[in-house]
């Protein structure tokens, strides 16, 4: 009788250990994002045409050193949504179509076509330490009469396709 049991306890176990290993295959690896993102505008109350400038900061929370395209010139590395206090988006200039929608940016009364290139650098970042950047939004979004306005921002890390929201932030423009 002890013989007999002996197959089916081997038995049991293994079919235990089958469904164990096959739950834990089965269960999706979650990646987390290697950096969060922290917004402030420069000046959270300004005058139509003025220069409006967010201030970025980006903090790497992996363990690793990673990378961020730090853009001197051309299309911020960054999807910026400007709400207005009605929910409803900012409308966007042509430069923001271009930057912020890959649409092509259309000729002017006669004037050529536009095209946009850009510069910049890569800053290494070691873990726990934060980089710095701004991005300025009046050539982007049409912000050019007195309103209150919702900020955030949005980057997709390149080595992990996640895409990282910042806080959201107030403006406000007066007269």
């Amino acid at each position: 009788m002890r013989n007999e049991a002996v197959p089916l306890v081997v038995l049991a176990l293994f079919l235990g250990y089958a469904d164990h290993a096959a739950a834990q295959a089965t269960e999706p690896v979650v990646e987390k994002p290697r950096f969060t993102m922290k917004i402030s505008m420069k000046k959270e109350v300004v005058e139509p045409s003025s220069e409006i400038w967010v201030n970025v900061e980006l903090t790497n929370t992996s363990t690793e050193r990673i990378g961020f395209w730090r853009a001197r010139s051309g299309p911020p590395q960054y999807t910026i949504h400007v709400w207005k206090a009605s929910g409803k988006p900012a409308p966007l200039t042509c430069i923001g179509r271009v930057f912020q929608n890959k649409e092509p940016c259309a000729p002017e009364n006669g004037k050529p076509a536009r095209y946009f290139v850009g510069s910049g650098a890569v800053a290494m970042v070691e873990p726990g330490e934060t980089v710095k950047d701004s991005v300025s939004l009046e050539d982007q979004f049409e912000l050019g009469w007195p309103a209150t306005y919702t900020v955030q921002f949005e980057r997709i890390y390149p080595g992990t396709k996640l895409a990282v929201k910042s806080n959201i932030v107030t403006m406000t423009i007066t007269n």
